[in-house]
């Protein structure tokens, strides 16, 4: 009698985009692999997510996440794409939009980098601005989350994955002979390693050096906030996404009746969130030309430690693969994605080089 070969048993822990991307990617080489995810949260989506938000009576977006059409990967992975064509700019001081659009720069790398410009990494910039948009940048296509990105994107890749334990945290490792033999989670629970088994952190950078060590990095915030109006609002030009110059919030987006604005590298930004709410919508009046008689229901979310900062120390921090210093073990997720932007296509970028390494060793 045959004896039965065990399935090969991938351990992924966190189920944001990188996670489940690695599950996908996996699938993709493994087709009978078993394949469980531990997520500490009681929903899937790290910082990538839909929900319904009792105060505005409306289902959001976490944040209103953004793809340009160059990020072939992550687009590849969003169903159904709803793509603008043209990124505008509404300048504050001379009251219109921006028929020319080079001396915005700045701008753009605060959006980017969720970082000050000035602050960048100079090799970060130079992978942006020459690989990922060769000459022709502006003319890209541009897809931005309308609200049901848990629908378009979190959801179809669970379909990749065997089973997904919510409520797990992981709180440490057991290791022998530079292998991880053992995970322990949160309630007393644990999993054994065998010694086929692969383990893939796509844990955020914080809660990874919590548990595996190595110096922590510098972050950076981002607030969204969310208005819930009578009816449908319009932007000059009819435009349905701004990037405000000279003013408080970078970007502008309209989602039928919700209007979302977004305010990058706000970790030094320390205002009320009602006030901030108030002068924002203000801000959001005067651009479309109208007296600011009242604030709609708003919602204001601050992500706090979302990216890295991506200055030369913090980005020279990162790893250089997806390796470690345990055999099984490897890492995915935007922040180990060296000299490029934490962003989605990032985290699936981490995610195809994780699990091409992992299905190769293993």
């Amino acid at each position: 009698m045959r004896n039965k070969v065990r399935k090969q048993k991938f351990h992924i822990i966190g189920s944001g985009i990188a996670g489940l991307a690695c599950a996908k990617f996996i699938r993709q080489k493994h087709k009978s692999a078993e394949i469980v995810v531990y997520e500490a949260a009681a929903r899937p989506g790290g910082r990538c997510y839909s929900y319904y938000d009792k105060v505005l009576d409306h289902q959001l977006d976490s944040g209103t996440h953004v793809s340009l059409g160059v990020n072939k990967s992550i687009n590849r992975l969003i169903d159904k794409k709803k793509f603008i064509y043209r990124i505008s700019f509404y300048d504050s001081i001379r009251g219109k939009i921006a028929r020319s659009i080079s001396r915005f720069k700045s701008h753009l790398l605060v959006s980017i980098f969720n970082t000050p410009g000035h602050e960048v990494a100079r090799s970060l910039i130079k992978t942006v601005f020459w690989k990922l948009f060769p000459f022709t940048m502006f003319q890209k296509k541009i897809y931005y989350s309308h609200n049901d990105l848990s629908q378009r994107l979190i959801i179809p890749l669970l379909n990749y994955v065997s089973q997904i334990k919510y409520g797990w945290k992981l709180l440490k490792v057991e290791d022998k002979g530079g292998h991880v033999t053992r995970l322990i989670f949160n309630n007393n629970r644990s999993v054994e390693i065998g010694a086929r088994d692969v383990v893939i952190s796509a844990l955020d950078a914080h809660n990874y050096c919590k548990i595996f060590g190595g110096e922590d990095f510098d972050y950076e915030d981002i607030i969204n906030i969310h208005y819930r109006t009578s009816v449908k609002l319009t932007l000059p030009e009819n435009k349905k996404m701004l990037g405000i110059s000279n003013g408080m919030a970078h970007w502008i987006f309209i989602n039928k009746d919700i209007v979302s604005a977004t305010i990058s590298a706000a970790g030094n930004l320390h205002i009320d969130k009602d006030e901030l709410a108030r002068e924002v919508w203000k801000e959001i009046c005067h651009i479309r030309g109208v007296a600011a008689a009242f604030i709609p229901p708003y919602r204001v979310l601050r992500h706090r430690k979302v990216t890295l900062k991506m200055d030369w120390a913090n980005n020279n921090k990162r790893p250089e693969s997806a390796t470690t210093k345990f055999d099984n073990l490897f890492i995915a997720g935007d922040w180990t994605y060296k000299d490029f932007p934490c962003c989605m296509e990032g985290a699936v970028l981490s995610a195809k080089r994780a699990a091409k390494l992992c299905t190769k060793k293993f």
